[in-house]
Formats: structure tokens, C-alpha cells, sequence
């Protein structure tokens, strides 16, 4: 049976002790969207599942049933990123190397913009909880 990432979310919501609402605040989406994600009728978005990890200190790989692990572990770590980079031949690569960036499909430069994205949201949400 494949694990749900609604249900994992369920359990790591209660392991945390915390209410439906409590985890809707948190993650600044309705409780009833919590519900239907917890009930597996409706899909986790990509950057709700990131926001998910985060909240919970774990792993998108963990909250896909990917890994049974918790935590992230070495593999994940910025020194796997880097093994990643420099395996690809990308390491060089900058925002004005255009060339190498037209080596890139349409659905990998969606992935990177998604992920800049993403960290920029993050960044927001932390400036925001230091004020």
C-alpha cells in the first residue's frame, strides 16, 4: 500500500499535539483544505508540501513516503547539492551564462523559478517572525 502524504501529515500533525486549525494557521491555509489533505481527496501542492516539511521539521522525501526518516539526513545535506552540481557540469553556470542556461528544458527552468520562489517566501516569512 502506497503511503499517503495526507496521512503522514495527520500523524506528524498529532504526534506535534496540534488541532487541525492550530496546523491551518500555521501554514496559513484553511482548516477545511487541512481536512481534505489529511482525508487524501485533495493534492498537496508543490509548495505547500515544501511549506509542510518546514513546518515539521522534516522532508518533502519523508511526507511522499519516499524514506521513513524523519530528519534529513547527510544525502540531503548542501554537501549532497554540491556532489550534484559539480557531477553535472554545472557548478559554473550563472545567472548571465545564458548558453548554458538554453540547455535547460522548459520544465527544468519552471523547477528552478518555482525554487527561487520558494526561498524568497521563506525569507519573507523569517524577516517577518524576527519583527
Amino acid at each position: 500500500m502506497a503511503i499517503k502524504v495526507g496521512s503522514r501529515i495527520k500523524n506528524l500533525r498529532e504526534h506535534n499535539n496540534w488541532t487541525q486549525r492550530e496546523l491551518s494557521e500555521k501554514m496559513n491555509i484553511s482548516q477545511s483544505v487541512i481536512n481534505r489533505i489529511e482525508l487524501n481527496t485533495r493534492p498537496v501542492r508543490d509548495e505547500e508540501l515544501l511549506e509542510f516539511a518546514n513546518v515539521f521539521n522534516t522532508t518533502t522525501d519523508y511526507l511522499l513516503g519516499r524514506t521513513t526518516s524523519l530528519k534529513p539526513t547527510e544525502k540531503n545535506s548542501l554537501t549532497e547539492i554540491q556532489k550534484l552540481v559539480s557531477e553535472n557540469g554545472i557548478e559554473n553556470i550563472s545567472f548571465f551564462d545564458i548558453e548554458k542556461w538554453k540547455n535547460l528544458s522548459a520544465a527544468e527552468i519552471e523547477l528552478v523559478k518555482q525554487h527561487f520562489e520558494m526561498v524568497a517566501k521563506i525569507a519573507e516569512q523569517r524577516k517577518e517572525e524576527k519583527k
